[in-house]
């Protein structure tokens, strides 16, 4: 086989393997949590989690929420790009007491666990 062709056959499989982790991604189906059953083990996992929002700030562009469940409650994080792409919903018009479900990755950021939304349709009424 030729220099040339090796190097079109690699280019081919390297192609076919980024649209596979796209699909794999776009297709990704989130776990039902609750606030509570959530701790640092968690981390990267992704979770839908539904709850009443209790605070909700703009800083610098990025949404921040307190995301609550009883008595249990979570940061939910929005960042700019993000939030400029949400499908159906404005983030202008989350205020505290809306229930909301948020879709997202856990992650523990200064020893306290947040939900980070990355993609469009990630936060629902």
């Amino acid at each position: 086989m030729k220099e040339n062709e090796l190097a079109l056959l690699a280019f081919a499989f390297a192609l076919i393997g980024l649209l596979f982790l796209y699909w794999l991604d776009a297709n990704a189906k989130p776990d039902a949590a609750s606030i509570a059953g959530l701790s640092a083990k968690d981390a990267g996992r992704f979770v839908q989690v539904s709850g009443t929002v209790e605070k909700a700030e703009l800083k610098d562009g990025n949404w921040f929420f307190e995301l609550c469940q009883e008595s249990d409650c979570i940061k939910v994080v929005v960042f700019e790009g993000t939030a400029r792409k949400m499908n159906g919903i404005s983030l202008y018009e989350v205020k505290a007491g809306d229930f909301i479900t948020v879709k997202g990755v856990v992650h523990e950021f200064n020893w306290q666990l947040e939900i980070v939304v990355s993609r469009p349709d990630g936060i629902q009424r």
